[in-house]
């Protein structure tokens, strides 16, 4: 069942190797057609990495910006808070001193002598008042301690 392989003749031969000696026509634009596509897709990754390098360039050029804009508003923003932690300070310690006189006379008046039922409550009434401003001034002040990172003891 085996068949044997017809072997080409001498003269088969011999066409084929004059059509690989022989430069045909065919042969040569296919050549030139590799070429020319080698060619091509040497200049199209060219043009691409150029252009993947350029925008590179410009994520970078961006990102630069960007961090001098945040570097900048981070420093005006660093420069209003300390604006408000002065102010907070400044009005707080200006509030407590007549806060202090004004317990300080309230107290001096139940001492004063006799004093009648109202006048008893008018006075209890605004030393109630200077306590509930000397709280709210406390928490102002407790506001910039946190704010300038000063420990504060949790009730």
């Amino acid at each position: 069942m085996l068949r044997r392989m017809k072997l080409p003749s001498s003269q088969s031969w011999s066409r084929f190797s004059d059509f690989v000696r022989t430069p045909s026509l065919a042969r040569s634009v296919t050549g030139l057609l590799v070429l020319v596509l080698a060619l091509l897709s040497a200049w199209m990754v060219r043009r691409y990495v150029g252009e993947i390098q350029h925008a590179r360039e410009e994520v970078a050029a961006i990102n630069a910006g960007l961090e001098d804009m945040v570097r900048d508003r981070t420093a005006a923003l660093t420069r209003a808070n300390e604006e408000i932690q002065r102010f907070a300070y400044i009005v707080s310690h200006d509030l407590r001193s007549p806060l202090t006189l004004m317990r300080g006379y309230a107290t001096m008046l139940e001492m004063a002598g006799e004093l009648n039922e109202q006048q008893k409550n008018y006075i209890k009434m605004i030393v109630q008042g200077v306590d509930n401003m000397a709280k709210l001034v406390n928490n102002l002040l407790d506001l910039g301690r946190i704010d300038f990172g000063v420990g504060l003891q949790v009730e």
